[in-house]
């Protein structure tokens, strides 16, 4: 429904083939006619023209950066247009002090940040992120392999804590 939002995450070193500019093109336009909501990593990482031509070709958000652990890679996405909102991991891109300073950067730049996804106990460490960043809008969760909701992923740290529950989700949120 019109509520609902669909991501594809290409991660495109991981696919076994990268995209040319044409195929993505062509593949971000079908997704756009559908309501697709972003295209993640369409191109090798550190692509920063590619990226930038694409986004301003098509109306969904084109989006990376998971992959990258420099800073200063993120501003030259920033300052290029490479994406509509950048995604630093939380232990790649050099942890919770870093990626608030690229949400800093983002805001700066009027653009969005998400946190790449993640589960399990790490999740407190990214919605520390989030909080604070005016422009982190949502938190991308995974469901890791064996595939399972996130509570049950993660369970086993809450007997180290001590606690019955750390997070509830409830409706998506």
């Amino acid at each position: 429904g019109a509520d609902f939002s669909v991501m594809f995450d290409r991660t495109a070193e991981y696919a076994g083939w990268v995209w040319t500019y044409e195929q993505a093109l062509e593949v971000a336009r079908g997704m756009e006619e559908y309501g697709a909501y972003w295209l993640e990593e369409p191109f090798e990482r550190g692509d920063i023209a590619k990226s930038a031509r694409l986004r301003e070709a098509v109306d969904l958000y084109i989006t990376g950066g998971e992959g990258d652990n420099d800073i200063y890679m993120f501003a030259k996405y920033l300052d290029n247009g490479s994406f509509d909102i950048v995604q630093p991991d939380g232990i790649r891109g050099g942890g919770i002090l870093v990626c608030r300073k690229i949400a800093m950067m983002a805001q700066a730049f009027q653009k969005q940040m998400i946190m790449h996804g993640t589960h399990g106990l790490r999740v407190a460490g990214w919605l520390q992120v989030d909080a604070a960043s005016p422009v982190t809008p949502w938190q991308e969760l995974v469901f890791a392999r064996p595939y399972m909701l996130p509570q049950d992923a993660w369970e086993p740290g809450l007997k180290l804590l001590h606690n019955k529950d750390v997070f509830t989700i409830e409706n998506g949120y």
